[in-house]
């Protein structure tokens, strides 16, 4: 069986959020800096909510592929594994939002919508086609929300108003899908799902937790042997080398952008002990978490290169 391609951890977004600002952002393919071909499975630790104006394409999101056209409107939680495949002839054009989840915690969503908008690529489906007036509304609100966004970060109630847009258009994505949603398309969800995308999809989300082949295994009343050829076959790695890259990339990304000490980031991402934390980052990355973690810092500043 060949082998698929392993997705990629995005440590920040195409544009990265600015220290001290609202952890938000909003752009359109094809534009300065944002690529307009496809993109490669990858996943992060925050939101993106897209639209697409134009064009045609194929997106896939946790192993479930939905055909890109006007009007079609995703959601991506973190660490939904994504990618796209652009029609080169007639490539989308696509607004981007990314945002950190905490974003919403003070927005006027209700709970119950909120419950629903986390169950998003498990519950409900990652995607929505929206036409009418729910299109047309939801085009507008975003060109609304990318202005408002453009302006310059003092601008009186500048973050207020791109929360409320924010929230102004999930509330149109999460209406519509729950409108959308039928015992077909479930159905449908549940047959079209891979043991294998579930498994990495679980992993994505517990990482961070104890984890072992058997508690996966167990979860998906599979046999640990049979857990173990999976990822050989889709990898060509073993378990817990892909659960090792996932903490160390988390662990890497947390070293470059915060000051939290290495024992805790150790612990955070889930390694028990701070001696193999220690080992496997060296082995994976090359240099020591803290050498790497003031190579980071020099590269920021400009005083030096990182290395990789």
């Amino acid at each position: 069986m060949s082998k698929i391609p392993l997705p990629q951890y995005q440590e920040q977004p195409v544009v990265p959020f600015t220290s001290g600002q609202l952890p938000f952002y909003i752009g359109i393919t094809g534009s300065s800096g944002i690529s307009s071909g496809g993109v490669k499975p990858h996943y992060h630790a925050f939101a993106e909510f897209t639209f697409v104006m134009s064009g045609s394409g194929f997106k896939t999101i946790n192993g479930h592929s939905h055909l890109m056209k006007p009007g079609a409107t995703c959601l991506y939680l973190p660490h939904h594994v994504h990618e796209s495949q652009n029609d080169r002839r007639n490539p989308p054009k696509v607004y981007c939002c990314m945002f950190d989840l905490q974003l919403l915690t003070s927005s006027a969503l209700e709970d119950e919508c909120l419950k629903t908008l986390y169950q998003v690529g498990s519950r409900y489906p990652s995607y929505v086609y929206l036409e009418d007036k729910s299109f047309t509304r939801m085009q507008v609100l975003l060109n609304e929300l990318q202005s408002e966004f453009l302006q310059p970060s003092d601008t009186f109630g500048r973050e207020t108003n791109i929360r409320c847009k924010l929230t102004e258009a999930l509330l149109i994505f999460l209406r519509s899908l729950v409108a959308a949603q039928t015992t077909e398309q479930e159905e449908q969800i549940t047959r079209g799902n891979s043991v294998f995308w579930e498994i990495l999809r679980y992993i994505h989300v517990y990482y961070k937790e104890p984890i072992t082949r058997e508690i996966v295994a167990q979860h998906f009343h599979l046999s640990s042997p049979y857990v173990s050829r999976l990822f050989k076959e889709y990898t060509g790695e073993h378990f817990l080398q892909f659960v090792h890259k996932l903490r160390i990339k988390t662990a890497a990304h947390l070293l470059a952008i915060t000051d939290t000490p290495v024992s805790e980031i150790a612990f955070e991402v889930g390694f028990e002990s701070f001696r193999t934390f220690a080992r496997v980052f060296r082995e994976l990355k090359g240099q020591t978490p803290t050498e790497y973690r003031n190579a980071q810092r020099e590269k920021a500043s400009g005083t030096g290169v990182a290395k990789q």
